[in-house]
């Protein structure tokens, strides 16, 4: 466990929480995706993030919208030249779209949301300014998907000397990468991993008793 977890030190990050990703209706559940490992992070994630609001975390939310304003020729063609995503015709997290929607109840009044438009959160958005103005250098990093945008966050956040933590059992892969291969390329190029009993352990520690 890293030492710089504690309360007064990290921040959490809530990655790409929204229908087309987590729900069987969304556009990844109508393509015969298995999204019960999105669903059982999401519950992991609702455990979690209460636990971090009491002990004083700041909780951030960012959710992606693709968009003509934003979906370059270049973006459209990520994937397999096009063909794994097929923008087109079956577009995700359409902007303005119910697929675009956070899925559940996650985001509390306090939290901070924000939208990205490419796989990390870095990309074109405020993060790093609100992330200097918070001045904790812990990015505690939930949510989908390990293998894509949480792990290029993290990237992100390493580059920029921040410290990213995954989450293993509050994010999940919904692809052709294992979560466990994804977890194990996190924790030898990126950062720690961690489990959500760890995290709670370490703020009920902290925090003086049981949150």
């Amino acid at each position: 466990m890293p030492t710089d977890i504690s309360p007064d030190q990290a921040v959490v990050l809530v990655v790409d929480v929204q229908n087309d990703y987590c729900h069987p209706r969304g556009v990844l559940g109508r393509r015969g995706v298995d999204c019960s490992s999105a669903l059982a992070a999401v519950e992991r994630i609702g455990a979690l993030l209460p636990v971090a609001r009491a002990v004083g975390i700041p909780v951030l939310h960012v959710h992606t919208e693709h968009s003509r304003w934003t979906d370059t020729p270049g973006w459209r063609r990520r994937g397999q030249g096009g063909a794994t995503l097929e923008a087109e015709t079956d577009p995700i997290v359409a902007a303005g779209s119910w697929g675009a929607q956070p899925h559940g109840d996650l985001v509390a009044d306090g939290d901070f949301t924000f939208v990205k438009h490419r796989y990390s959160a870095f990309a074109f958005t405020p993060l790093e300014l609100v992330l200097s103005g918070l001045g904790r250098p812990t990015l505690v990093l939930v949510g989908l998907t390990s293998d894509v945008c949480v792990r290029a966050t993290g990237v992100d956040a390493v580059s920029r000397g921040h410290g990213p933590v995954l989450v293993a059992d509050a994010t999940a892969t919904l692809g052709v990468v294992s979560q466990a291969t994804a977890s194990a390329e996190f924790a030898a190029t990126i950062g720690p991993v961690v489990t959500t009993t760890e995290l709670l352990s370490c703020w009920s520690r902290s925090s003086g008793g049981a949150p």
